[in-house]
Formats: structure tokens, sequence, C-alpha cells
């Protein structure tokens, strides 16, 4: 009994952990830089490496996105140009 008590454990945490990872990949973005390479991004930096210039096109639900070609969601571009301590996208 005690055997199939650990094992019942064992399954939940490896459950836990599948599903902490899918949502920590949710979290990302698939990207094209500038130089053609593709990558993946945290979500929170995709628009500071959209103004930077640094990605060309991004993916989402429904397809890959060109910057500059497809429609992309208005924000406060402005604020993000004049912060000059952005990351390296």
């Amino acid at each position: 009994m005690l055997n199939f008590i650990i094992s019942l454990g064992a399954v939940s945490v490896v459950a836990y952990l599948i599903q902490i990872q899918a949502y920590s990949q949710s979290r990302l973005v698939r990207v094209i830089y500038g130089n053609n390479t593709s990558g993946m991004i945290k979500r929170k930096r995709l628009e500071e490496c959209i103004v930077s210039g640094s990605i060309k096109k991004f993916f989402r639900s429904s397809g890959w996105v060109t910057i500059s070609v497809d429609p992309i969601r208005k924000s406060n571009h402005g604020h993000l140009i004049e912060r000059r301590e952005m990351t390296a996208c």
C-alpha cells in the first residue's frame, strides 16, 4: 500500500512539473530576428524588441506577424523609445 501511495505521489509531481513547463513556455514568444535567425523571447519583452527593430517577425495564435506589414496592437511606443535601459533582444 505504501508503495502505491509513493507511486501516486510521484505521478502527481510529474504532472505538476509538466504543468509548470507548459505555463512557462506559454510566456515565451517565437521570433525571427533581423539576421533571419529564430529564437524565443519573454512575452513582456516583445514590445521592446519590436520598437528597437531587432525582430522582424513574431508568432501569435493566428500565425506569423511581419513587423511593418501586418497590423500590431497600438501601445505607448514612445515611452519605450526614450527608455535607454533596454536589454538586448
